[in-house]
């Protein structure tokens, strides 16, 4: 039987900062389809947020199109906080160490042989990080493994990164696959930012979702600014983490139940936790959540 329906279609487009600034910028933006413009809250300010809306609100005047707003909380994506330099040699090759601080980025093991000291942007990450455990830096770019713990934090082994090295550079992000993090998805960064996001925006992006009760979170944040009018506000559940998977059934359920609901799979961040193996039954690549594949 031919498929009959109609497809909605919509542009997103994500807003840069000269979006604040820029109205002709804005306007073509809206005058070419753009009728979704996203702001990512880990980057400017609310005074560019507040700008790059209002130049949106003057275009659609302008043109007579409509345009909303999505705006993404930024959530606790770990990244690299600093960076100490302690030796000549700062570029990581296969085979070099890598020394992920705890607390203070100057304090490491006098036995440490590597050139280069990081600090993690969640140390919470310490209170389960193990040995053998992987860690991703720069979206998997480079590829590491712990290979000590040590009172400072934690010794890494680079076990691949590009053949000439690999350079590292703040805010990079820092990903660990295999080890728990208990945080929560709204940071006291995200709760601030939250008070503008929910007067200001028509649909909302939700980072880091691991399960129902984080989306029981937000819709109760939601409620203590918004009141019964929360409920009209769209959430959408980015899906970035093996949790996040395997809980997607209960997160549909808790968030769809209250107010209009999408997911985002999150395919950059999502590739990067889960990566992929090959089915020995079918010899096809398959993300490793799915349980009734055999795996190399």
């Amino acid at each position: 039987m031919a498929f009959t329906g109609l497809i909605e279609l919509h542009i997103m487009v994500t807003l840069p900062t000269e979006a604040a600034t820029d109205y002709e910028l804005v306007k073509k933006l809206v005058d070419a389809g753009m009728d979704c413009a996203r702001i990512n809250c880990a980057h400017d300010s609310r005074l560019y947020w507040a700008r790059m809306i209002s130049l949106v609100r003057k275009a659609e005047k302008a043109t007579g199109k409509y345009c909303k707003i999505y705006m993404d909380i930024a959530g606790p994506k770990a990244r690299i906080a600093s960076i100490l330099t302690v030796g000549p040699d700062v570029k990581l090759i296969n085979g070099s160490q890598l020394f992920l601080a705890k607390g203070d980025i100057s304090q490491y093991p006098h036995s440490y042989k590597g050139a280069q000291v990081i600090a993690c942007s969640i140390p919470e990450i310490f209170k389960h990080l193990k040995v053998g455990a992987p860690v991703l830096i720069d979206d998997g770019k480079i590829r590491a493994q712990v290979t000590s713990i040590t009172k400072e934090g934690a010794v890494l082994k680079i076990i691949f990164a590009r053949a000439l090295g690999a350079r590292l550079k703040n805010e990079r992000s820092i990903n660990f696959p295999e080890t728990p993090l208990e945080v929560s998805p709204l940071s006291s960064k995200d709760l601030k930012d939250l008070d503008f996001i929910a007067t200001h925006a028509d649909a909302i992006g939700y980072s880091f979702v691991k399960n129902a009760e984080d989306i029981k979170l937000l819709q109760k944040e939601l409620k203590k600014r918004c009141g019964s009018k929360a409920s009209q506000l769209a959430l959408i559940a980015k899906i970035e983490t093996k949790d996040a998977v395997a809980n997607l059934p209960e997160i549909i359920v808790q968030a769809a139940s209250f107010q209009p609901f999408g997911i985002m799979i999150a395919r950059g961040d999502l590739a990067v936790e889960v990566g992929y193996n090959v089915c020995l039954n079918c010899r096809k690549k398959y993300c490793g959540f799915v349980k009734q594949h055999i795996f190399l």
